[in-house]
């Protein structure tokens, strides 16, 4: 007889934001005061990114991704940029381009973007996603996905 591993390997992830630093000052948009101060927003914006792919690389290299692979949670990016593109690299799809509607803000200030995401691999049936307003429990929305296996 034999049986078949039913198993989901999933990852929630919170990549690094572009406004909290250890060692740079923080600096969010309304914070911009000067040409120095936005010198240093853009700054902040570069090394957080160069992290965040670093986060990306380590998710695909510590990861056993097999045919059922769910990759979720604040990636403190949007769609297209270079830490999702290796994650699509990597064989994950983005749940919301599959199957959401609109743009899927999950922030709103300054501009409405999407900075979470689920990604998937082949293997899962993704059924639905959507957004998941949260009520003042974050600075952000949420999304959450239905999937069948």
């Amino acid at each position: 007889m034999v049986y078949e591993h039913n198993s989901i390997n999933l990852y929630g992830c919170h990549m690094a934001s572009n406004n909290y630093k250890i060692t740079e000052p923080s600096i969010r948009p309304e914070d911009i005061d000067g040409v120095s101060s936005l010198t240093q927003y853009f700054e902040n914006i570069n090394l957080a990114s160069k992290q965040r792919c670093e986060e990306a690389m380590s998710i695909i290299l510590h990861s056993s991704f097999n045919a059922k692979s769910i990759v979720m949670g604040d990636f403190n990016d949007v769609s297209g940029s270079e830490p999702l593109k290796l994650l699509e690299d990597a064989g994950l799809k983005d749940a919301w381009w599959e199957k959401g509607y609109g743009y899927g803000a999950t922030i709103s200030h300054p501009l409405p973007y999407r900075i979470d995401h689920i990604m998937y691999r082949e293997g899962l049936k993704l059924k639905s996603i959507r957004k998941i307003d949260a009520h003042g429990l974050s600075d952000h929305d949420a999304l959450m996905a239905t999937f069948e296996y």
